[in-house]
């Protein structure tokens, strides 16, 4: 039984990591160019233009953060709260977020790794 637990242990994290270093991968060619986001205390990028992202999962809600990665001009009129504080953190530039055609299975890896 220990051999199993073990087993399952080396698997269950070879496979977390795997999905952390896809939705990791995926961040830094669709995001990583406006965003900063920090991973366990290293900046995994550093774009400028958008605000950091790093811990905005336990800032905002899931439906939240979903949407607006994929269309945020709806995002924008849903949630105008959540985006005056955005705006707010993003001041500097006056940007808006464009829609940049995530899938449905890249903004799921992306969110992972947004936790």
């Amino acid at each position: 039984m220990k051999k199993l637990t073990i087993i399952s242990v080396i698997v269950f994290g070879f496979i977390t990591g795997s999905i952390f270093a896809d939705g990791a991968k995926t961040f830094k060619s669709k995001c990583g160019a406006c965003h900063t986001l920090k991973v366990d205390g290293k900046k995994l990028t550093a774009g400028s233009l958008g605000p950091d992202l790093t811990g905005v999962a336990t800032r905002q809600s899931e439906q939240f953060v979903k949407l607006y990665m994929t269309k945020p001009s709806k995002a924008r009129k849903k949630f105008p709260k959540e985006c005056a504080h955005l705006v707010k953190k993003c001041g500097k530039s006056g940007m808006k977020m464009p829609n940049v055609s995530l899938s449905k299975k890249q903004v799921d890896k992306i969110y992972k790794i947004l936790k």
